[in-house]
């Protein structure tokens, strides 16, 4: 039995597919200030002299929250951002508002 199949050579002209400008699957956002939050949390934290886990445990959470939001990754609830600012002596406007 033979074929009647034959392969297309390699070297064949054909049109190329069709080009499509890269097109992203969402908007373009604005960059997030959650990093620059969790860092003014970060250094409160120091200031105050206690490590991530102590402060965790004084207010409730787990050590990888806290983590978390000094990352960037996690913006706290209004509860736990009050919670962090009153543990830390900090107004909750400086840790966590907009403008510094």
């Amino acid at each position: 039995m033979q074929s009647d199949h034959k392969k297309r050579p390699g070297s064949a002209d054909t049109p190329p597919g069709p080009t499509q400008e890269a097109v992203t699957p969402m908007p373009a956002s604005k960059p997030s200030r959650a990093p620059e939050r969790g860092h003014r949390v970060a250094q409160a934290r120091k200031r105050a002299g206690l490590t991530q886990p102590q402060l965790a445990e004084k207010i409730g959470v787990s050590r990888a929250t806290i983590a978390r939001i000094e990352g960037g990754t996690h913006s706290p609830s209004v509860a736990l951002a009050l919670a962090i600012a009153r543990e830390l002596g900090d107004p909750v406007e400086t840790l966590f508002g907009g403008d510094r």
